[in-house]
């Protein structure tokens, strides 16, 4: 029986895990686009090669999900998302075309895929009322892997060229594996495998559907803006070198960051839903604000007030989404709330590119920001009884 002392070492390794694993897969985001363009992309494509990423998550986040907790292990699916992470990023700087790109983009999605294991493998160092608080500390861990990632693997493919940051990826990947593999998993769940019907009643529970929804739109609009088409106007529009745009992607992750760990605190004493609230119309104002920028400094700052709204939404969502279930399920509640807001990382950045194609890139970001409008009828609809 692991020891208080034991437990907090643990968790302490994989808060650094956490954002090892995080800054792999972000490390080569700022000119992915970009990069896919230069491999001869359409925006269309390019909307495709970003969205694989979600699209994978999509088919394999509730399968996994349920499959961890019937097994009641979580730590083999973190160290197998490692392992995925170092194989496409290395896939990447191979790939010759946009197709090639596409695959192995997806493979990536396949390693976010195992964040339902890590996110409720770290919960269990908690009590089960501080969920919320639980969540926020990893968000809080993956945004600053997020930010130091994309802010260095711009100035990486600066110097040295747009492969080059997927080389990193790989390597980052293959530290964060060996630093996770000591030390046995913390036993947070019962042993006993949940039956079916238990799993659907957790799959459908309302609650869970309504905040997975409203995280989906929220993902729209993250992989719509700063993962695919901001990077492109950057590029095309306002013409900024790669460690800029790559300052533009981190520059969401800092407030992101900071948003992230103080909606930890503010949790239990600010309503959840007024923070999603706020979230939502500051990401709507700032995804407007884009097409209006007519230089790096006003765009840098357009994008530190969307990762202000960001840091506000998703951890307190993703918190929600496990707050009411019991912790030998929560590996499956987690698995939808993930796979159901992958529907968002899917469609955002391919109708946004079939929309760019059609309409010009100014209305990628017209819609984007309608979209997270959207959600705020939606928090009406939900339940009362769990926001208790």
């Amino acid at each position: 029986m692991p020891t208080a002392q034991t437990s907090q070492r643990q968790a302490a390794r994989f808060v650094v895990a956490i954002f090892l694993f995080w800054a792999a897969l972000y490390f080569y985001v700022p000119t992915l686009a970009v990069h896919a363009r230069s491999l001869g992309a359409s925006d269309t494509m390019v909307g495709m090669v970003v969205g694989s990423y979600g699209l994978t998550q999509l088919a394999l986040r509730i399968p996994l999900g349920v499959f961890s907790d019937r097994i009641g292990r979580r730590k083999v699916f973190v160290l197998l998302g490692f392992l995925a992470v170092l194989l496409s990023s290395a896939g990447l700087a191979w790939s010759a075309n946009p197709t090639h790109m596409l695959i192995f983009r997806g493979l990536a999605g396949v390693a976010a895929s195992t964040w339902v294991a890590a996110t409720v493998l770290f919960a269990g160092y908690y009590p089960p009322d501080q969920a919320v608080k639980s969540t926020g500390i990893m968000s809080m861990s993956s945004s600053i892997g997020q930010m130091v990632a994309t802010l260095a693997g711009g100035f990486v493919a600066l110097r040295y060229g747009t492969e080059s940051p997927f080389w990193v990826a790989a390597f980052v990947a293959f530290i964060g594996f060996a630093l996770l593999i000591p030390g046995p998993e913390k036993a947070t769940v019962s042993r006993r495998a949940p039956s079916l019907g238990e799993i659907l009643s957790v799959l459908t529970l309302p609650s869970l559907l309504l905040v997975s929804t409203v995280a989906a739109i929220v993902q729209y609009a993250v992989f719509s803006t700063s993962h695919a088409f901001v990077p492109i106007y950057a590029a095309e529009v306002l013409g900024l070198s790669s460690s800029q745009i790559g300052a533009l992607t981190s520059v969401v992750l800092v407030p992101s960051a900071l948003m992230a760990g103080l909606a930890a605190g503010l949790s239990t004493r600010v309503k959840e839903m007024t923070l999603v609230t706020v979230g939502l119309i500051t990401l709507s104002a700032a995804t407007t604000m884009v097409p209006f920028t007519t230089g790096f400094w006003a765009l840098l700052a357009g994008r530190a007030l969307f990762g202000l709204g960001l840091g506000l939404t998703y951890p307190v969502l993703m918190g929600l989404s496990i707050k009411s279930v019991p912790q030998a399920q929560r590996a499956s509640a987690m698995g939808a709330f993930q796979a159901i807001y992958a529907l968002g990382m899917t469609v955002g950045p391919a109708i946004s590119g079939f929309i760019s194609d059609q309409f010009g890139l100014n209305a990628v970001f017209w819609v984007s920001a309608f979209a997270c409008l959207l959600g705020l009828p939606l928090l009406s609809l939900r339940p009362h009884r769990t926001t208790e």
